[in-house]
C-alpha cells in the first residue's frame, strides 16, 4: 500500500502548486482611471511589475475614420463610450458601421519602450499610436466585399513620445452581434506587456502538451484494450481540449494560417464546444456505470446531435442558448452522480468531484466571458489540466486497491495452480499411458511380416506426426503371383486419426483379399464405409495397385490418393485415376488403369506428408521437389531413393517439425527365381 500513501501525498501537492503557478503570473493588473478619452498615470511607478487595463470612457467618433477625426481637439460630451464594451449597449448607434476610439495617456516622460496587448475585437480594425499606423489587423475597407476579419490579438511596442500616448482605434464591422473591444485592452512597459504575453503562450504551451500527451497516451490504451470506450472517449475529450487552445484566445491556428477565413476557424471554435457535452456524459457512464442512469444517454446524444447541427446551419443565437442551458443540466447530472460516489463510499470519489468543480468553474467563466457578460480570458483547458490531475490521482488510488487485490490473489491462485499441476501432471501421465498403449495395439494390427516375395524388394518408411499416426499400408500376397499393395491416409492427427485407421483396417480386411480389379475393391469399401460412417464425416485417401506377374502387368486406381510414381531407368510415370475420396459419396465410381512392368522397374506409394513439408517462410516442399529428387536418383535402388529423399525433406524444413504423418513405399522389380 507505498503507492497509495505517495499517491495521497504526491497529486493534492501538485494539485495545489498548479494552481498557484498558473495563478500567479507576476504581473499585477491596474485598473486605469480612464474618463472621457484621458488617463493619467503619471503618478505611478510604471517601472514596477504591473501593467494597467485601460478600462472606462474613451472618446468614440460614430461614422468616422482616422483622417476624419486625427485634428479635431475639443469632443462633445455625448461622444464617448464604455470600454471594454460594444457599440450597440447604449441603443444609440446601430450593428453596421465604423467608429474610432481614441484615448490619451499620460505617463512619466522617462519611461522605457511601452506596449499595447489587444484581446478580442472583432471583425478588423486599424491601430495607431501618436498619429503612426503601427497595426492592422485583418484587412481594413468600408466595403464588405474587400475587408477580412482577423482573430489575432496582437502583442504592440511603441516609443514613449515624452510621457505622451495617443492611442486611435479605426475600427469597422458589418456582421459581428457585439462590435467593438471585448476585453481590457492593456498597458504599459514592453516588458511587462511581454511578461503577460508570455505568461499566456507559456500556460497554453504546457496545456497544450499535457493534453494532447494525454489523448494520445488514452487512444493507444483503447488500441491494446478496446473493450474499454471510456478510455477512448477521454483520449478524444483530451484532444478536442488540446485544439480549442488553438482556436481560442491567441488564436494560434490563425497566426500559423494568416491567410484562413475568420468565419471558419469561428465555426471550428463553436464545434469543438458542442462536442465536449455528450463526450463528457459517455465518460462519466463508462467510468461510473453504476450511478449512471444509461436508459436517458440515446436521448441526450440525439438532443445535442440536433441542437449543435441546427445552430451551425442557422447561426440562431436561441439554439446556442438552449445548448448551454443542456450543457449546464448535463454538468449538474454528473455533479449528483460524483455526489452518490461520494456517499457511496467510492474510492477517491472525493478528489474526482474538487478537479470536476474546478473544472465545470472555469467553464461556467468560459460561457460567460464568450456571451460578454464577464470580459476576460478563457481559461477552461486550465480547468481541465486540475480534472485530469484528479482523475490521475483517482485512477492511482484505484490501480493501487486492484494490484493489492491482485497480489492478494496472486498468492491464492499460486497455490491453486500447483494443485491444478499436480492434477494435470496425473492425468497427463495417464493420457501418456493411454497413448502408449493405443500406439502398441495399432503397432500389433498394422504390424507387417516378413514376406519372402521373388519379384519384390519392399522398403518401407513411416514417421507419425504424434505418437498414434493416421497412415495405414500394407504389401500382400493374395494369390500366387499376384501381390497387393495398400495404402491410406486419414484425414487429422494423433487420436483421431488412430481411430478413423481402426475403422479403415475393418473395412478393408473384409474386401482387400479379393481377387477383383483394385477399382471394384474401392467401390466395395466406400458403399460399405459411407453407409456405416456416413453421419461421422470422417473421409481418407487410399491407393491399391497390383502386381500381376503372371502377365507382366501392374493395375491401379486411386480414392482422391496423391499421384504415385513409377521409374523406368530415368523415366518417372506417373500413376493417376479417377476416383474421390473413401466415404464421400456412397454411389462413388472409381477407374481402374494397367501398365505393363519389367525388371528393374521401381514403385513408389506415399502420402501427401512427404511434399507437404514446409520451411520457415512457409512454403511447401511440392511435388516437383519430389520429381526433380526422385529423377537425380533413378540409377539407385528404391532404398537409396527414399533414403534421398528424407535427406533432402530434412534439409528444405531447416529444423521445422513435420507437419503430418510421413509414409513412403518403395518396391523394387528383381528377376524371378529360377
Amino acid at each position: 500500500m507505498g503507492s497509495l500513501h505517495l499517491a495521497k501525498r504526491f497529486f493534492p501537492g501538485l494539485f495545489v502548486s498548479l494552481l498557484f503557478c498558473f495563478g500567479c503570473s507576476g504581473i499585477e493588473q491596474i485598473e486605469a482611471n480612464v474618463e472621457d478619452g484621458f488617463s493619467d498615470l503619471s503618478s505611478y511607478k510604471i517601472d514596477d511589475p504591473n501593467v494597467f487595463q485601460l478600462d472606462g470612457t474613451w472618446e468614440f467618433y460614430w461614422n468616422d475614420g482616422f483622417e476624419d477625426i486625427k485634428d479635431k481637439n475639443k469632443i462633445l460630451s455625448d461622444s464617448f463610450i464604455p470600454v471594454p464594451g460594444s457599440w450597440i449597449e447604449s441603443g444609440r448607434y446601430p450593428k453596421e458601421g465604423k467608429a474610432v476610439y481614441r484615448l490619451n495617456v499620460i505617463t512619466k516622460a522617462d519611461s522605457n519602450v511601452l506596449a499595447l496587448k489587444l484581446y478580442e475585437f472583432p471583425e478588423s480594425y486599424r491601430l495607431y499610436v501618436n498619429r503612426r499606423l503601427i497595426y492592422e489587423n485583418g484587412k481594413y475597407s468600408i466595403f464588405k466585399e474587400n475587408r477580412q476579419r482577423s482573430l489575432v490579438r496582437p502583442f504592440l511596442s511603441f516609443p514613449n513620445d515624452n510621457g505622451k500616448t495617443e492611442i486611435i482605434i479605426e475600427a469597422i464591422n458589418f456582421e459581428d452581434k457585439h462590435p467593438g473591444p471585448r476585453r481590457p485592452i492593456l498597458f504599459g512597459l514592453e516588458k511587462n506587456i511581454r511578461k503577460v504575453q508570455n505568461y499566456q503562450l507559456f500556460t497554453d504551451v504546457f496545456s497544450l502538451g499535457i493534453l494532447s500527451v494525454m489523448g494520445v497516451y488514452h487512444l493507444g490504451l483503447f488500441l491494446l484494450r478496446r473493450k474499454d470506450k471510456g478510455v477512448l472517449l477521454f483520449g478524444i475529450f483530451c484532444l478536442t481540449m488540446s485544439f480549442r487552445i488553438l482556436v481560442t484566445e491567441e488564436h494560434y491556428l490563425h497566426q500559423w494560417f494568416p491567410e484562413m477565413n475568420g468565419f471558419f476557424e469561428q465555426i471550428l471554435d463553436v464545434s469543438s464546444f458542442l462536442v465536449l457535452p455528450p463526450i463528457l456524459i459517455g465518460i462519466f457512464s463508462t467510468f461510473f456505470r453504476n450511478e449512471v442512469d444509461r436508459k436517458y444517454l440515446p436521448y441526450i446524444y440525439f438532443t445535442c446531435l440536433f441542437l449543435s447541427l441546427s445552430f451551425l446551419i442557422t447561426r440562431w443565437e436561441f439554439i446556442f442558448i438552449t445548448y448551454l442551458a443542456l450543457a449546464f443540466v448535463i454538468g449538474l447530472y454528473l455533479f449528483y452522480v460524483l455526489l452518490r460516489c461520494v456517499n457511496a463510499g467510492r474510492i477517491g470519489s472525493r478528489v474526482f468531484l474538487l478537479g470536476w468543480l474546478v473544472f465545470i468553474g472555469t467553464v461556467v467563466w468560459d460561457l460567460l466571458s464568450y456571451t460578454n457578460i464577464i470580459r476576460n480570458i478563457y481559461i477552461s483547458h486550465l480547468g481541465f489540466l486540475f480534472f485530469i490531475i484528479s482523475q490521475a490521482y483517482f485512477l492511482s488510488i484505484k490501480f493501487d486497491r486492484a494490484l493489492s487485490t491482485a497480489e492478494e490473489l496472486t498468492e491464492k491462485l499460486d497455490l491453486k495452480v500447483q494443485e491444478r499441476t499436480s492434477e494435470l501432471n496425473q492425468s497427463l501421465e495417464l493420457i501418456r499411458s493411454d497413448l502408449n498403449m493405443a500406439k502398441k495395439i495399432q503397432e500389433a494390427i498394422l504390424r507387417k511380416r516378413e514376406l519372402k516375395l521373388n519379384r519384390l524388394k519392399v522398403t518401407e518408411v513411416s514417421i507419425p506426426f504424434s505418437e498414434i499416426g493416421g497412415d495405414i499400408y500394407f504389401v500382400r500376397e493374395i494369390s500366387p503371383g499376384y501381390v497387393r499393395t495398400f495404402i491410406a491416409d486419414a484425414t487429422g492427427h494423433g487420436v483421431q486419426a488412430a481411430l478413423i485407421t481402426m475403422m479403415i483396417i475393418s473395412e478393408c480386411e473384409k474386401r482387400i483379399n479379393s481377387l477383383q480389379l483394385p477399382s471394384e475393391v474401392l467401390k466395395s469399401i466406400n458403399e460399405n464405409y459411407t453407409n456405416k460412417y456416413n453421419e461421422l464425416n470422417l473421409f481418407f485417401t487410399c491407393f491399391i495397385l497390383d502386381f500381376d506377374f503372371t502377365n507382366q502387368l501392374i493395375h491401379y486406381s486411386s480414392a482422391g490418393h496423391p499421384i504415385q510414381y513409377l521409374v523406368r531407368d530415368s523415366e518417372i510415370i506417373s500413376l493417376k485415376t479417377k476416383g474421390r475420396l473413401i466415404g464421400y459419396h456412397e454411389s462413388e465410381e472409381y477407374s481402374n488403369s494397367s501398365l505393363p512392368i519389367k525388371n528393374a522397374d521401381k514403385v513408389f506409394l506415399f502420402t501427401d506428408g512427404l511434399y507437404e513439408e514446409s520451411d520457415k517462410e512457409g512454403d511447401i516442399f511440392g511435388e516437383s521437389r519430389l520429381k526433380d529428387t526422385i529423377s537425380k536418383n533413378s540409377f539407385k535402388n528404391s532404398e537409396d531413393i527414399i533414403g534421398k529423399i528424407l535427406e533432402e525433406v530434412q534439409k528444405f524444413r531447416d529444423g521445422q517439425k513435420n507437419l503430418d504423418d510421413i509414409t513412403i513405399l518403395g518396391l523394387d522389380l528383381l528377376e524371378s527365381n529360377p
